[in-house]
This record gives C-alpha cells, structure tokens and sequence, in this order.
C-alpha cells in the first residue's frame, strides 16, 4: 500500500532530521532569542535601520519554526487518510495489521531540539514573548539611567 510507504518514509525522515539536531540548538534558541531582543532595544532606542537587521532575525525564525509546524501538519493529513482507508476491503487476516499501523500512525510526530523542544508555532511564541520580554527588561534598565 501507498500510504504504508509514505509513512514509512516519512517516519525515517523526521528520524533523522531529529538526530540531526543536537543539543547545539538550545544554545542557539537562548542566543537567538538574547540576540533579537537586542536587535529591537537598538532598534526603538538608538538606530532605527537595525530594522532590517530585527527583520532578519524573525524572518530565520519563522522559517525555522514554519519547517516543524508543516511536518505536523502533512503528518495530521497521514492521519486522516489513514483513518478513512476503505478497511472494509481489506481481507480479514491483514485487519489486524490496519488496526496495529492505525495505532502507530496516531502517534503524534514532531521536529524536536533535543530533549524537549518541539519546533512549531507553538515555539515561535515562545521566542517573541522572550525577545519581547527581554526587550521591555532593557529598555526599563535603559530608562532608569
């Protein structure tokens, strides 16, 4: 079957596109964010064509946070072809095997920075809310001045 196929293949590639990502990428979430938040107190407080530079810095993180929630995504599209397959036709010795593959595709899959972060929407709001937040702490540093 197609689909078998398709997830197997799927499954092996969010496999590896996880190992890929190492304990590295938490450090760059941390720097990320720091180095953001640092860009939009520039840019309201002293230059404002740091905009660019502030732009650039959302626009790398869309992207990357874009790649993990379209994983999600075609994986809840796997799902749901899965779920409506015409079971009915399949012989009755390979029911069982739909049954057990159906379980198994349900199991939610996600792009992951080692060990716990999932890269999606989710993890892009994370980023701002901290740029945000770090941003607000300097410039109220900045004011006390």
């Amino acid at each position: 079957m197609k689909v078998i196929r398709l997830f197997l293949n799927f499954y092996r590639c969010v496999k590896d596109m996880n190992e890929s990502v190492g304990y590295t990428f938490i450090a760059q979430c941390l720097l990320t964010t720091l180095f953001t938040a640092t860009m939009v107190f520039i840019t309201i407080t002293e230059d404002p064509y740091a905009t660019l530079m502030t732009l650039g810095c959302f626009l790398y993180l869309y992207i990357f946070c874009r790649v993990g929630q379209f994983l999600e995504d075609e994986h809840e599209k796997l799902v749901e072809s899965v779920k409506f397959l015409p079971w009915y036709k399949i012989p009755p010795r390979m029911r069982q095997n739909y049954r057990f593959f159906l379980g198994t595709v349900q199991i939610p899959i996600h792009f992951r920075i080692k060990p716990l972060l999932k890269v999606n929407k989710e993890y892009l709001l994370f980023i701002v809310r901290g740029s945000y937040s770090m941003a607000t702490f300097m410039m109220n540093l900045a004011s006390r001045k």
